[in-house]
């Protein structure tokens, strides 16, 4: 690319020796230019910055001689202020302006000192935009004050005289009301013909216009005094204007810029000549009905083929050249290319025109006036069977079909055809069109043994197009590079194992890079010379804008951006982290982030999706509070432990086993003691049954739901007995770890009592024993009391529940009340046994139980008759 630079830079070096320097002219001011009257204040030199301020900024424009008078009066506060100040600098286009100096003062104590005369001026070609391959033409004639000391006053005063004639004399501007620096007094004046109709409109602080009229003229007048800096803020959106402004436009409607610029960027079919011969070419090798093969073809070409590069001098600005002229020449700029490629479109039979765009400014472009400035870009409109598609032919490198095509977020457009009156929405492809999946797998090996590291990502839409790009420009192996050097920044001892792989699915537009890379030294020691080893989640972070200060504009994001992070750390055996998720939803952006385990295999999920391409100012408060809460989770730090069980877990283990055999063994034998304690009454069978039918099943429910419950808690109790205790080793604080072990043992001792209860509650219920509701309620008690000790420890150690888990408690909880409530009731102790509780006699009954056919069956096992 430098080459480039440098083989123009020659080029237009020798141009200049071919065509005489602009020169730049001495004179006195124009005779229409008034003397404002001093009226500002001292500024206050705490609010300086860059160590001056502007005593005077006064400009006045005379639209109808095309001139602009400028002239600047600036106080040098400090050294910094003589080093910022010093250099005089005015752009013009020689093509059709002129400059001319009036004055170039020093004052110093009392004393004025005419630089103008002393000092040599120098007229440079400034071509800003050189570097983006266009050539606009302009130069600047640069001034060196010497001898330039703090205290100094610096004054001077120029016109520029000339307007790019593909306005054909029509008006429109922006003025601008403040600046980076202090302005104790600005004096604005606009001078137009009586005859000419003015449209203005105020964007920020402006001071009130002071209008008068005479025979020839309209004067319009802005004055203010004690103008504070703009506070300058970065990652601000590019639509956004920090600056106070009056717009200015004699342009009535879309109509008329419409009209315009279709008149100066003609398209048309093209039969004959050797594009003409190109586009037979292109309709030959898709005949008949394969227009979308047409289509894709012609927009590659274009986009691939004809480079870019603009000579955009005078008329040029706004005006393409001739699509034969660009072919043959094989570059053009925006406006080139667009023209080329709907030209050889509409050959093909395709409904297709160029249309005017903003590159920063479409989403607020409808509030601003009607101005041919208002377009920075041109790109291609098609309508092809009822759908509409926008086409930059200014990208390269597109793949995929015509509906996968990316077009920039211009938002809004305005397409050249005859009565054009209006702005078109641009269709907004789905973010999902371009995403990025990256994939870090790290094969970790014990300290001293190398690990390895498979990075693989997956690019698509709009993304991959970039990336396709950048490798062609830098080249597969510097782009190797590229990526080793960032992993050599985190991780020590990276070396790359195997070249870099390329697959590129140009129909799917999908472009897949595998990286793979040998690393010797993973584990590095802590202060305390404890292994460890920290994964840094750079790539996910590095896509969101930090928030810094009291930021008062808004904050520009990524956009559009969706990416997909995962790590893979496969351990050489078991091992243990703290699980963890977060996830946040606003309307500017979508974040998630989860910890799993699964064996040795530790994994991290990350996701972000931005939906605007900015957070309001009134959202940055709720936004820095989530940030915080993202930029915990970018970081994942590993303890070593050779036997792979981090810290005590295998010790742990062992007296997790030993408590466990010593609950059971206890909770049995209590068991086996309350079941031996003598009751004294049982009810017969043919009651139990009449009886359960008249409790309508609750005897059923609790029967079932102790076996499930039972089944569930005995596989909770296999893995907290052999499962890892999560936070033992990875906690902020020992007190974390301490609890969590405390919890883990606790839940053991809960899981044996809950499931030997749930076993004699059974077992009481089988045998038809009357004290089974007071254990069947102590049972349903404690699972309640556990539910909610769970819930408790879960919104502890995760900070959130998920949805599911949430869902799962509450209906657990809903179900244990509701049966718990039912035993609690003496009619409902009644619907199950139909016996006092405490026993003994049968006169509550309202329906003795007894008939012909029990007491046929009365035997052992009847309730005895009250005494």
């Amino acid at each position: 690319m430098k080459k480039h630079y440098i083989f123009l830079f020659i080029y237009f070096v020798f141009i200049n020796f071919l065509f005489a320097v602009p020169k730049v002219e001495k004179a006195t001011k124009p005779a229409w230019v008034l003397h404002p009257k001093e009226e500002g204040k001292n500024v206050s030199l705490k609010s300086v910055k860059e160590g001056y301020f502007y005593r005077l900024i006064d400009n006045q424009v005379n639209v109808e001689t095309e001139s602009d008078y400028a002239h600047f009066v600036l106080d040098i506060v400090s050294k910094v202020g003589v080093q910022q100040a010093s250099n005089i600098s005015v752009t013009f286009m020689p093509a059709y302006q002129k400059l001319t100096f009036h004055e170039m003062l020093v004052w110093r104590n009392g004393e004025v000192i005419d630089k103008l005369k002393t000092n040599e001026i120098k007229v440079i070609q400034s071509e800003s935009d050189l570097s983006s391959f266009l050539y606009h033409g302009s130069y600047y004639a640069h001034i060196i004050l010497d001898d330039i000391r703090e205290g100094d006053r610096i004054e001077y005063a120029y016109t520029v005289q000339g307007r790019n004639p593909v306005f054909k004399g029509k008006y429109s501007q922006n003025l601008f009301f403040d600046d980076s620096v202090p302005i104790a007094q600005l004096y604005k004046r606009l001078i137009v013909g009586k005859d000419r109709v003015m449209q203005i409109r105020n964007f920020g602080q402006v001071p009130a216009v002071h209008k008068t009229v005479d025979n020839t003229y309209q004067y319009y007048e802005w004055k203010g005094v004690n103008i504070k800096a703009v506070e300058l803020e970065d990652n601000i959106p590019g639509w956004k204007s920090i600056y106070s402004r009056v717009e200015v436009s004699e342009y009535k409607d879309w109509r008329e810029i419409a009209d315009w610029a279709n008149a100066l960027n003609l398209v048309k079919e093209i039969r004959e000549g050797v594009l003409g011969e190109k586009i037979k070419f292109f309709k030959d090798k898709h005949p008949g009905y394969h227009k979308e093969g047409f289509i894709k073809e012609v927009i590659g070409f274009v986009q691939d083929e004809i480079r870019y590069m603009g000579v955009e001098i005078g008329v040029y600005s706004h005006k393409a050249n001739s699509p034969e002229k660009v072919y043959k020449q094989r570059y053009g700029d925006c406006k080139d290319k667009s023209v080329l490629l709907a030209s050889i479109l509409r050959s093909g039979g395709i409904d297709a025109k160029v249309a005017l765009v903003n590159s920063y400014r479409g989403s607020v472009l409808e509030e601003s006036l009607v101005s041919p400035l208002l377009f920075d870009h041109m790109i291609v409109y098609i309508n092809h069977k009822g759908r509409s598609y926008f086409i930059d032919p200014t990208i390269s490198y597109q793949r995929g079909g015509l509906y996968k095509l990316y077009c920039p977020k211009y938002y809004k457009a305005l397409i050249l055809s005859d009565g054009q009156n209006k702005l078109t929405d641009i269709p907004q492809q789905p973010v999902e069109l371009g995403k990025i999946k990256v994939e870090e797998s790290f094969f970790v090996s014990p300290q001293g043994d190398t690990s390895s590291l498979v990075v693989r990502t997956v690019y698509s839409g709009n993304h991959a197009n970039d990336m396709r790009y950048r490798i062609a420009y830098a080249g597969e192996d510097d782009m190797s590079k590229e990526f080793l050097t960032y992993y050599q920044k985190i991780y020590q001892g990276v070396e790359i194992a195997k070249p870099l792989k390329v697959r590129d699915n140009e129909y799917e537009n999908i472009l897949e890079i595998e990286e793979s890379y040998d690393i010797k030294n993973l584990w590095t020691l802590q202060d305390n010379n404890k292994p460890h080893f920290y994964f840094n989640a750079g790539i996910i972070s590095s896509y969101l804008t930090q928030l810094t200060g009291n930021r008062k504009l808004p904050l520009a994001l990524s956009y559009p951006l969706d990416i997909e992070y995962n790590a893979y750390f496969h351990m050489w055996s078991p091992w243990n982290v703290k699980k963890a998720n977060y996830e946040v939803k606003r309307d500017a952006y979508e974040f998630s982030y989860e910890t799993k385990l699964n064996q040795n295999i530790v994994s991290i999920s990350y996701r972000l999706k931005t939906l605007k391409d900015h957070i309001a100012v009134e959202k940055l408060d709720e936004y820095g509070k989530d940030r915080t809460e993202m930029d915990k989770t970018f970081g994942l730090e590993l303890f070593y432990s050779a036997g792979g069980m981090s810290g005590g877990q295998s010790l742990l283990l062992w007296g997790k086993v030993i408590l466990a055999w010593v609950a059971v063994v206890l909770a049995v034998l209590l068991a086996y003691l309350i079941y031996k304690k003598p009751s004294g009454y049982t009810i017969s069978y043919k009651e139990y049954f009449t009886l359960q039918t008249q409790s309508l099943g609750w005897y059923g429910i609790l029967f079932v739901l102790i076996i499930l419950w039972s089944f569930i808690q005995f596989l909770g109790l296999l893995y907290n007995v052999f499962g890892e205790v999560d936070g033992l080793e990875y906690s902020e604080w020992e007190f974390v770890a301490v609890l969590t072990v405390l919890f883990n043992l606790i839940w053991i001792l809960v899981n044996v009592v809950n499931i030997v209860l749930g076993v004699l509650v059974l077992t009481l219920l089988g045998s038809r024993r009357v004290e089974t509701i007071k254990y069947a309620n102590i049972w349903l008690l404690l699972n309640l009391a556990c539910l909610l000790l769970f819930w408790v420890y879960k919104e502890w150690q995760e900070g959130q529940v998920s949805a599911e888990l949430r869902v799962f408690v509450f209906l657990m909880l809903a179900i244990f009340m509701t049966i718990w409530y039912f035993f609690k009731t003496a009619e409902s102790k009644d619907l199950i046994f139909r016996v006092p509780y405490p026993y003994p006699n049968r006169s509550w009954l309202n329906v003795p139980l007894k008939s012909a056919s029990v007491e046929e069956d009365k035997g052992t096992d009847a309730l005895p008759e009250n005494e």
